[in-house]
C-alpha cells in the first residue's frame, strides 16, 4: 500500500498544460522568486547555481506561455536519487503538479 494520496479526478493536473525542462541559468530570478515565496529559509540563487553547474538534475515545470509553475532538484547516485529540492509556486498549489515532478 502507498503512502502517497490519490487525487480526485478533479485535482488531477492535465499533463498538456505544463512540461518539464532542464533548469536554465536565465530561469533563476523567477526560480527565486519562488523559493522566496514559499519557503521561509529558503535556497540562496548560489546554492541553486551551483546545484545546476554541478550537473544535478535540475527540472523547471513550465505552463501555458512559459509561465514558471515549479522546479526540482535531484542528486543521481548509483542506485538512487536524493530529491534536494522540490517547490510548486504559490498559484498552482494543491493541484497535483508536486506529484507530476516526483513521477519524473
Amino acid at each position: 500500500m502507498s503512502a502517497l494520496p490519490i487525487l480526485p479526478p478533479t485535482l488531477k493536473p492535465d499533463l498538456r498544460e505544463a512540461r518539464l525542462e532542464p533548469m536554465r541559468m536565465d530561469a533563476l530570478k523567477q526560480v527565486m522568486a519562488i523559493e522566496n515565496a514559499v519557503y521561509a529559509w529558503p535556497w540562496s540563487e548560489g546554492n541553486i547555481a551551483d546545484s545546476v553547474k554541478a550537473g544535478y538534475q535540475c527540472l523547471t515545470l513550465v505552463g501555458g506561455e512559459s509561465e514558471l509553475m515549479g522546479y526540482y532538484i535531484a542528486m543521481q547516485g548509483v542506485d538512487e536519487v536524493h530529491l534536494l529540492n522540490i517547490t510548486v509556486a504559490p498559484a498552482h498549489l494543491r493541484q497535483g503538479w508536486a506529484r507530476v515532478m516526483l513521477d519524473a
